[in-house]
Formats: C-alpha cells, sequence, structure tokens
C-alpha cells in the first residue's frame, strides 16, 4: 500500500519508461501541473516530480489523523520489487459463523433499551442491483449506553450479513462500521437493515 504505482501519459511522450525516485500522493498535483504548463496558483503541500526529487526516501502515512508512522523506505521497496512483501492478514470477522444465519434465530434478549442509528441508512431505501453497485457499507452510532467492544450483528432482509464492534467513542460518539460482502442479501428496491447488540 505504501509504493502503488502511478502511471502518468505526458504530452507528447511517445515511449515509456519507469521512475522509482520516492514520491508521495501530495506530489501528484504539482507534478500534473508541471507536465501541463499549468501554475498552481496556490502553495502546494508536494513537490513536481518533474523538477525535483524527493530527498527522504523513507515512506509515511497516517494510520490514525496527526500520527504519522515511518517505513525505512529502500529496504521495503526491495522487498517489494522481489515480491516477497508481506501481504496482511484481514481482520477476522468475529462471530463469522453466524453470517448467513437468519436474524430471527439468535435468541431473543430481554425488553429493547437502546436503538442504533444507521448515518447511511438512505442508501438501502432504494437499492437497484442492476447497476452493479450494491451499499457494502453500513455504518453508524450506538447510545453511549453501549460499551466499546460490543458486538453488533448487521441484518439485511432478515440474513446476518456482517457481525462487527463498537469502537473506541471519539468526538462522533460511539461508532459502528461493518462491510456487508454477500451481495445475494440484497433485493431490488427498499432493504431492510437491523442492528443486533449480541451479549
Amino acid at each position: 500500500m505504501l509504493w502503488v504505482p502511478l502511471f502518468i501519459k505526458e504530452p507528447r511522450q511517445a515511449a515509456g519508461r519507469v521512475d522509482d525516485r520516492n514520491w508521495e500522493h501530495v506530489d501528484l498535483l504539482p507534478t500534473v501541473a508541471d507536465l501541463a504548463g499549468v501554475t498552481v496558483p496556490w502553495k502546494t503541500d508536494g513537490i513536481s516530480a518533474v523538477r525535483e526529487t524527493r530527498e527522504r526516501v523513507d515512506k509515511r502515512y497516517h494510520d490514525v489523523p496527526s500520527k504519522p508512522v515511518t517505513v525505512p523506505g529502500p529496504a521495503n521497496f526491495a522487498e517489494v520489487l522481489r515480491g516477497s512483501a508481506g501481504r496482511p492478514a484481514a481482520l477476522a470477522q468475529p462471530r463469522a459463523d453466524l453470517i448467513g444465519t437468519p436474524a430471527a434465530a439468535l435468541p431473543a434478549a430481554g425488553s429493547r433499551t437502546a436503538s442504533a442509528t444507521v448515518s447511511n441508512a438512505d442508501d438501502f431505501r432504494a437499492v437497484d442491483l442492476a447497476s452493479g453497485t450494491i451499499p457494502a457499507l453500513v455504518y453508524g452510532t450506538v447510545p453511549s449506553s453501549v460499551p466499546a467492544g460490543t458486538l453488533l450483528a448487521v441484518a439485511v432482509n432478515g440474513r446476518i450479513a456482517a457481525v462487527t464492534q463498537v469502537a473506541k467513542p471519539d468526538k462522533e460518539g460511539h461508532r459502528f462500521g461493518a462491510l456487508i460482502t454477500d451481495e445475494s442479501v440484497f433485493r431490488t428496491g427498499e432493504n431492510q437493515v437491523d442492528v443486533i447488540r449480541l451479549e
């Protein structure tokens, strides 16, 4: 992810070339503007690769806003070129055994004491399966009485489609998010989404 290939077709370019110099995403605008002969009328965070070479060879990214993580560049890039760079394993979905099961089969809890808010509920109200896109992401908030780490099952049209955890609270509140990978749970038109707290 730190060495994303960038392909640029320069004006009047007749042959390709490979340039392995370090660059960052902020360099894209000044580089393309320079190639197009356009002056950017403000100071950019990046540099034009046409005129300069980035001095820093390490890669830097922000896993958490304002907290940059630095990764040694040359040694890791050599691993990428050899094809032996490690691929991070996808996080295991909690309670994967529930995926695809009917929501009605979950044991009933006591009285309902809290409700989740699905922030992108409108995405599920008019799904068009023929369009080639589905609302695979569902996210929202739960009341502050629901602690971080609480497991939530997300059901679409009565079937458990994902299981996720309540994230640590931040300024946006107690949030959750889940990725729905099984498109068969959707139907054209309105889709019902339920968020169920797992005890």
